[in-house]
């Protein structure tokens, strides 16, 4: 993670320009199913393999609807690294929006950019805590996804309830 208010630009960004935006609620037993879609989607479009973003509740979903167990002599774990050609990164809810996002393609589907970045320091007196030196660096950012690569982005948010998915 970058930073924070970077990351969430770049999902935000991700989930408005998705071709597909599922939204199922997703339980144990249709999570795999959901995940296979966009792996369909993305093999439709040519491409393969790609990085799965999920909130920690779709991916203890994904968890527990897969069975399996890795162990040694310290430690039992059924955590998912990797599923389905997709690595698997679990996100804060409130950076992702979503249940889960799929990105596939790498930068030629979305790319985070820095625009400007521009580094200023003030002697002391220079500004209002005039008692020391101060840096501030300065970010102008954003994401972009090229229109003709749409189809490498499939996210999903359960529609609340009252709430119109708008497609």
């Amino acid at each position: 993670i970058l930073a924070p208010f970077v990351d969430k630009d770049f999902f935000t960004v991700a989930k408005t320009k998705a071709k597909t935006k599922g939204t199922e609620t997703l339980t144990a037993a249709n999570i795999k199913d959901e995940i296979r879609k966009a792996r369909t989607q993305f093999t439709q479009a040519g491409l393969m393999g790609g990085n799965l973003y999920m909130s920690s509740a779709a991916l203890g979903l994904l968890e527990d609807a897969t069975d399996r167990q890795w162990s040694n002599d310290s430690s039992i774990s059924d955590a998912i690294g990797s599923y389905d050609g997709f690595q698997v990164f679990e996100v804060p809810d409130e950076l992702l929006q979503a249940d889960f996002t799929v990105i596939s393609g790498g930068t030629n589907t979305i790319r985070y950019i820095t625009k400007r970045a521009a580094l200023y320091t003030f002697a002391p007196g220079q500004h209002t805590n005039g008692d020391g030196w101060m840096a501030q660096l300065r970010w102008i950012y954003g994401s972009i996804v090229r229109n003709n690569k749409v189809a490498g982005i499939y996210t999903n948010k359960a529609a609340a309830a009252g709430e119109t998915t708008g497609e």
